[in-house]
């Protein structure tokens, strides 16, 4: 069965990225996708600071990353650039960590102004990690986002690039699962 890696960097509790993936892992699971999360927040702090690979939960988390048909990664954009959280985890990759990967990026900002963090901070990283193969990415606004208890929402046309890009994924996921058979 195809698997997706769910990467999700935002170091904050009540995190809107949090919530964002949350919607694209149901989006996926209903699509017929395994899914695997990864929340950075929860690894040991002290294991992930020290790059202390030995660490079942490091192991864990990078093993459901290499060994995913595809990643989706999410994070919150701060000073126009994605989480150091998520950098220390992306620096315990291997360098072909996500080589024949299919990545979906995901960000959650301020403001327009960090529109750019995707294609200048984020997926350079991703590319030196073996990536090649990107859909199109999802930036949110913030003040877009409303969680509650029960429930995510966001603009109407912002869902719809969510969606429009996770079908994407899954097309990419599928086709290549096909072309492999």
């Amino acid at each position: 069965m195809t698997s997706v890696a769910l990467v999700q960097g935002s170091p904050s509790k009540r995190s809107k990225t949090a919530a964002v993936m949350g919607v694209v892992e149901q989006m996926l699971e209903s699509a017929g996708l395994r899914t695997k999360r990864v929340d950075v927040r929860s690894m040991p702090f002290d294991a992930l600071a020290s790059a202390d690979l030995a660490n079942f939960e490091i192991q864990s988390a990078v093993s459901a990353v290499v060994s995913s048909d595809a990643v989706v990664i999410a994070t919150p954009v701060y000073k126009v650039a994605y989480t150091g959280l998520l950098k220390t985890f992306l620096d315990l990759l291997p360098q072909d960590a996500l080589h024949d990967t299919t990545v979906l990026p995901i960000a959650t900002g301020g403001s327009f102004g960090h529109l750019l963090a995707i294609d200048y901070a984020l997926k350079p990283v991703l590319t030196a990690l073996g990536a090649r193969t990107f859909v199109s990415s999802v930036y949110l606004l913030d003040q877009a986002i409303h969680v509650d208890q029960t429930s995510v929402q966001m603009d109407e046309a912002d869902r719809q690039r969510l969606v429009a890009s996770v079908e994407e994924l899954v097309r990419a996921v599928v086709r290549r699962q096909t072309a492999v058979v």
